[in-house]
C-alpha cells in the first residue's frame, strides 16, 4: 500500500470512527431525499493532529466525509475539503461511507481522493494504521498493512 491510500483510509476511518461513536453520524437515519442535504462539522484528532471533519446526511445509503488535517483557518468556508487541497489544510481526504450488508463501509477504498503537502509526508508515513478499539467498524481494512508505518 501507498502512502496516498494509508492517509486517506487513516484520516477517514478515525473521522468516520468519530462521528458514530459522538453519535454525530447515525448509522440508522432515515435517507435525506433533498438534494441540498444538511451536514455537520466537527473536531477530532489523531495523536497530536488536529482534524476538521464534515459528513453529510444519508442519500442513498450513502454520507459523504471529508477530513482536513491541520486545517486553516479558511476550512469551514470551503464547499469541498476534498476539492480545496491546501486552501482547506496541509491534508485533505474525502470518500463516502456506505450502509449495507452487516456493517458501513468507506466506498471505493482503494481509488483514494487525498492531498498531501510535502512537508506533512514523513509525519503521515509513521502514522500507524487504527488498532481494532479505534476502528471497530473496520474502515481501514484490517488485512491491509504500510510498511512504514511505526
Amino acid at each position: 500500500m501507498n502512502l496516498c491510500s494509508h492517509t486517506f483510509l487513516s484520516l477517514l476511518s478515525r473521522a468516520a470512527n468519530e462521528g458514530i461513536r459522538t453519535g454525530l453520524l447515525d448509522l440508522t437515519a432515515p435517507n435525506c431525499e433533498s438534494m441540498s442535504r444538511p451536514f455537520v462539522l466537527f473536531d477530532a484528532h489523531i495523536g497530536s493532529i488536529p482534524l476538521r471533519v464534515r459528513i453529510r446526511d444519508w442519500r442513498c445509503d450513502e454520507a459523504p466525509i471529508q477530513v482536513a488535517a491541520w486545517p486553516t483557518d479558511e476550512v469551514d468556508e470551503c464547499a469541498n475539503f476534498g476539492g480545496a487541497k491546501s486552501r482547506a489544510g496541509d491534508v485533505t481526504a474525502s470518500g463516502w461511507i456506505e450502509r449495507f450488508g452487516i456493517r458501513p463501509m468507506l466506498s471505493n477504498p482503494f481509488v483514494p481522493n487525498v492531498y498531501i503537502a510535502r512537508h506533512r509526508r514523513a509525519e503521515l508515513a509513521a502514522l500507524p494504521a487504527p488498532s481494532s478499539s479505534d476502528d471497530p467498524y473496520q474502515f481501514y481494512p484490517p488485512y491491509l498493512s504500510f510498511p512504514d508505518a511505526a
